[in-house]
């Protein structure tokens, strides 16, 4: 057995054959918020990127079209909007990528954005804690969601005061929050107005069989 040393071997690496969508994720104040995912989502592709310690983030897309962006925050689900950060669909502003890179964007929450809470436990029939489901609310602002502890229980940001509605999704079935820990159909649910403080408290029972709630 001999040892040769292997010479001549030329490696050349291609340039970059991704386009990115670079900025920051911003607090009301224009502090950076690290160690969240950035998602740019469009119809029939997605890519993420986390935020840095200084709250930048630059997502690699393979294919040109035409994006939004995504990130959730303690539970808070927030679009890229004209005025920086929204939640509602409607205030979206979409990015063109085309063959260039778009930079320098400022994703920035707006004062008192994502600090209203909605808190509670969900259970299942017999009171034990129910944890493989998300709990979402939706409402006038936008929407938050958490899944739930080993103890059943969740708390998740929203993005601002309105009217909100509670759910789980079984078995494909939805199943919203209808007062005094019950639970139904949508036309029995019981909505929650959050003006200045926090919802707490809640106890979201499910029935003993909670896909009949769509049958």
């Amino acid at each position: 057995m001999t040892s040769r040393d292997i010479a001549g071997i030329r490696f050349q690496a291609e340039d970059d054959p991704c386009t990115r969508i670079t900025g920051w994720l911003l607090d009301s104040n224009g502090k950076g918020i690290k160690n969240v995912d950035v998602n740019a989502v469009a119809d029939d592709h997605r890519a993420m990127d986390p935020t840095d310690s200084t709250g930048r983030f630059s997502v690699a897309l393979t294919e040109a079209g035409v994006y939004g962006l995504e990130t959730w925050i303690n539970g808070c689900f927030l679009y890229y909007g004209n005025d920086g950060a929204t939640g509602t669909l409607r205030e979206r502003k979409t990015v063109s990528v085309t063959e260039h890179d778009v930079s320098a964007l400022l994703f920035q929450l707006q004062p008192d954005m994502c600090t209203l809470r909605i808190s509670g436990r969900l259970l299942n029939a017999d009171g034990t804690p129910r944890t493989d489901n998300w709990v979402g609310a939706s409402g006038e602002s936008g929407r938050g969601a958490d899944w739930p502890a080993e103890d059943g229980t969740f708390s998740f940001a929203v993005p601002g005061p309105g009217i909100y509605d509670i759910s789980v999704t079984v078995d494909g079935c939805e199943i919203y929050y209808a007062g005094n820990g019950k639970s139904g159909a949508k036309s029995e649910r019981r909505s929650f107005n959050i003006t200045r403080s926090d919802i707490t408290g809640i106890e979201f029972r499910l029935p003993e069989a909670p896909a009949s709630v769509c049958n």
